[in-house]
Order: structure tokens, then C-alpha cells, then sequence
């Protein structure tokens, strides 16, 4: 009778769980960077809002500064005619 050698399957065995706990830690990574884009995303989003706001002051303020003229140039009309 031939005698078997048992540590041949104790490597293999021992090689697909480390596979196993590398396949694993990959899916870690995979979700972890799905996370980072979700923010990523987010971020974005933000930012372009912010934008949007900063926009919207740049006009009001160009319409206030226009009213501004309009009045100063009634008030110049009003005492030119006084």
C-alpha cells in the first residue's frame, strides 16, 4: 500500500482560503471605492450648487448696482430741473 501524503491537501486547502481572503478583501476595495465615488459625487453636487449661488449673488448685486444708477440718475434729472 501506498502512503498517502496528507500535507499536499492541507497547502491546497490552505491556498483557496487564502485566495478566498484575498477575493475577499478585493470586494472590500470594490465596495470602499463605491463609497469614495458616492461622495465624489456628492461633492459635486455641492459644489455646483454653490456655484449656482454665487451666481445668483453676481446678479443681484449687478441688479441692485443698476438700480443704484437708476436712482442717482433721477436724483441728478430732479435737481437739474430745480
Amino acid at each position: 500500500m501506498v502512503a498517502v501524503d496528507a500535507e499536499p491537501d492541507a497547502d491546497v486547502a490552505l491556498f483557496a482560503a487564502l485566495v478566498a481572503d484575498v477575493e475577499a478583501a478585493e470586494a472590500e476595495v470594490l465596495a470602499l471605492d463605491a463609497e469614495v465615488l458616492a461622495l465624489d459625487a456628492e461633492v459635486l453636487a455641492e459644489d455646483a450648487e454653490e456655484a449656482a449661488l454665487v451666481a445668483w449673488v453676481v446678479a443681484v448685486e449687478a441688479d441692485a448696482a443698476a438700480l443704484v444708477a437708476d436712482v442717482e440718475a433721477a436724483l441728478a434729472e430732479l435737481a437739474a430741473a430745480a
